[in-house]
């Protein structure tokens, strides 16, 4: 079992296949007050393709802001949306940067465009700090799906911290400016 901690904003949109937009934040991690732990990494930003079904609800991320498990490596890591965990997804890794080395104790400016599609045409382009890390092609939209965003942090594995969750060292990161911009 894995066990997780979070604490984020969720921003559940109306945005359904066809639509087009901008998501757009800013992220800051003071140096004394935001500890990387390698046992886990930890996601800062995610957008999702969401679904209900009946009852049912579910989400798969089509980008993640995220740091390394095992080191101090942040990377935008983006997927194909799935229509089910079963299946083999489409999946890429762009790099960002080392967190200790030029990550912290400054603003980082995240930027995630999207067109939303079932199909190839489906596209994420995702520009950190200004620089272009990559675009993804494919299906970025489940056919009754819609667009989540969250910010804020997210942690798997948390259950392999020496001590259990309780023992790990505050996470402490900033968030300002969170902007969803659709176009017409």
């Amino acid at each position: 079992m894995v066990t997780r901690a979070r604490v984020e904003k969720v921003w559940e949109t109306a945005l359904r296949k066809g639509d087009s937009g901008l998501f757009r934040y800013k992220l800051y991690l003071p140096s004394n007050e935001y500890s990387a732990v390698s046992q886990f990494g930890t996601a800062m930003g995610q957008v999702l393709a969401a679904f209900r079904r009946g009852n049912t609800y579910d989400s798969f991320p089509l980008f993640t802001f995220n740091t390394d498990r095992g080191s101090s490596r942040v990377y935008a890591a983006m997927s194909e949306a799935q229509i089910d965990e079963n299946q083999p997804v489409k999946y890429r890794e762009f790099d960002i940067g080392n967190l200790r080395r030029n990550l912290l104790d400054r603003w980082i400016s995240v930027q995630i465009a999207f067109r939303l599609s079932t199909g190839t045409d489906g596209a994420l382009t995702v520009n950190v700090d200004g620089r272009k890390l990559g675009t993804f092609k494919g299906r970025t939209i489940l056919d009754d799906g819609f667009l989540e965003i969250r910010y804020g942090l997210y942690q798997t594995g948390t259950n392999h911290y020496p001590g259990g969750a309780g023992a790990i060292p505050t996470q402490v990161a900033y968030f300002a400016q969170p902007e969803l911009l659709q176009a017409h």
